[in-house]
């Protein structure tokens, strides 16, 4: 899960780089989206123990993922640079729930294993955890790397009509 997760967040968020300039003509919008990205998982952060614990763990994730599938999905259709960042904002808080919750939960997993098994194996599990997210990362640059490519992004065809396309179905 860590590993899509972030395959998935770090290829979008490295492709934000080449969808406000190039895209929607509007680099500075980006760090504006950026910024306001920051202060939601601030002010998400400092709810989110309390939230998690009325609703679940999981509950909270799955009405994250849900949160931010929809808004992903709104976006593709939707072509406007402020409705877009209205949207990224809202996919934020769902990911920042799923992202802050999802470490809680691999504690969870220690302790059912220590059930099931007899064994304590925190280093392990968490070591398998951080090594998935490690791969995600890295592997996300490559990702973005092949769908400009893809699309054919080059210096040369970076504002072509079928170039910008494909960078904003990306």
């Amino acid at each position: 899960c860590a590993l899509v997760f972030l395959l998935a967040q770090l290829s979008l968020s490295n492709m934000n780089a080449y969808i406000y300039p190039n895209y929607f003509g509007n680099a500075s919008a980006m760090s504006i989206a950026n910024l306001a990205g920051t202060v939601i998982v601030l002010v998400l952060s400092t709810f989110i123990v309390k939230l998690s614990s009325k609703i679940g763990k999981k509950e909270l994730s799955v009405i994250g993922s849900i949160i931010s599938a929809s808004a992903y999905i709104i976006l593709f259709i939707l072509h406007n640079v402020w409705v877009w960042m209205a949207l990224m904002w809202t996919a934020t808080i769902g990911l920042s729930m799923f992202n802050m919750v999802i470490w809680a939960m691999i504690t969870d997993v220690i302790d059912d294993a220590e059930v099931k098994t007899g064994v304590r194996q925190d280093g392990t599990i968490y070591s398998v955890y951080s090594f998935a997210r490690k791969l995600g990362q890295a592997c996300s640059s490559g990702i973005s790397g092949v769908l400009l490519s893809i699309v054919g992004y080059t210096t040369a065809t970076a504002y072509d009509a079928k170039v910008v396309d494909g960078i904003y179905n990306v």
